[in-house]
């Protein structure tokens, strides 16, 4: 059986993430364990003695432990895994090393629409995690409504006619084994160049028998990702970080702030 690693603010965003993950897994082998970031606010702690500071917490783990239980319940019993209250100033790193430790296949996570400009793409704690965990991250729009997996657009910046190997071939191969869970679905490579003149492409080595290379012309990288979007139907972008510039360029434009806003299209980052 897989286990995967849901991390809530319980937030309204985190609410609606686990109602799309109840869905996606139902009547698969996987485990959920939930996992809850605690931490006291400063001015409390420093106005009690360090006695009261624990007991506080340890009151405060109990309770968050209970809501998470009752979070649990909605799970058929046979997926209901662990639930973890977790004292700590930085949760990214809690969920990080938490996922390590229990040796999750993967850690999912909700995105949220207000506070900051980067937290309107991606709800802070879930971008910080997305950047220090090993293990991939499965990121939920907010407002997200589950529907099968039957599409997963894969961005890369493989230049033409390159033989796939590295990060690359190692980030397809993972996604092989998700792609195995939801029934197989159709997985598509984008190359977006300025090139208007590059209309045919093939990579060598494919890890999927079906998967498609597929060049498109644009000016930058969110655009031609848009542009597809827009004319094709994909339940799922999976994309990997081995890149800074291209991670950078991915997630810090106003096109792509409008990709996944309002596109509601799951985001699998590994």
């Amino acid at each position: 059986m897989r286990k995967v690693l849901f991390a809530t603010d319980f937030s309204d965003s985190a609410e609606g993430a686990l109602s799309f993950l109840a869905e996606m897994i139902e009547g698969r082998e996987i485990e959920v364990d939930l996992i809850h970031v605690f931490d006291i606010p400063i001015p409390i702690a420093s106005a009690v003695t360090h006695k009261a500071m624990i007991d506080m917490i340890k009151e405060r783990r109990h309770a968050v432990k209970k809501q998470l239980r009752d979070v649990l319940e909605q799970f058929p019993k046979e997926q209901r895994g662990n639930v973890h209250a977790v004292h700590g100033a930085y949760p990214s790193t809690e969920i990080s090393e938490l996922a390590e430790e229990e040796g999750v296949d993967f850690i999912i996570m909700a995105m949220r629409q207000k506070y900051s400009l980067f937290d309107k793409i991606i709800g802070s704690s879930t971008a910080h995690t997305i950047q220090k965990s090993d293990i991939p991250v499965l990121a939920i729009p907010n407002g997200a409504k589950y529907s099968d997996f039957k599409s997963i657009l894969f961005p890369t910046n493989m230049n033409i006619d390159d033989r796939l190997e590295g990060q690359e071939k190692k980030a397809l191969e993972w996604l092989y084994n998700f792609w195995e869970l939801f029934d197989n679905p159709e997985v598509n490579m984008i190359h977006v160049t300025e090139d208007e003149s590059v209309l045919e492409s093939r990579v060598h080595n494919k890890p999927f028998a079906e998967m498609e290379f597929i060049v498109t012309s644009a000016d930058s990288v969110e655009k031609g990702i848009l542009n597809y979007l827009e004319s094709h139907n994909i339940d799922l972008i999976a994309v990997y970080k081995p890149n800074r510039g291209f991670w950078e360029r991915l997630y810090h434009s106003s096109v792509t702030r409008k990709l996944l806003i309002k596109s509601r299209i799951p985001l699998l980052v590994f």
